[in-house]
């Protein structure tokens, strides 16, 4: 027995859809299905953000910016002849 833990979303019928690790492929399963409400559903924009997402954390490390720390100088290659 094996099992493996997904977090999916339902749709608006209650359906959804798994797809398993292609080791399964062509087997017959026994499959039990236990499942605990994790929150509410989602609403996602066309490209699938949440709704809001870019607003709420636009401008995130405003106090504390993320800095690039100086690199090496680049290495030329031996020229191959």
């Amino acid at each position: 027995m094996e099992t493996i833990r997904l977090t999916v979303q339902t749709d608006e019928d209650g359906a959804f859809s798994a797809t398993l690790p292609s080791r399964f492929a062509n087997k017959r399963l026994s499959i039990t299905v236990v499942f605990e409400v994790t929150g509410d559903a989602v609403e996602v924009d066309e490209n699938g953000y949440p709704i809001g997402f870019f607003d709420r954390t636009f401008g995130a490390f405003a106090d504390t910016p993320i800095e690039r720390q100086p690199q090496n100088p680049l290495e030329i290659p031996e020229e191959v002849t």
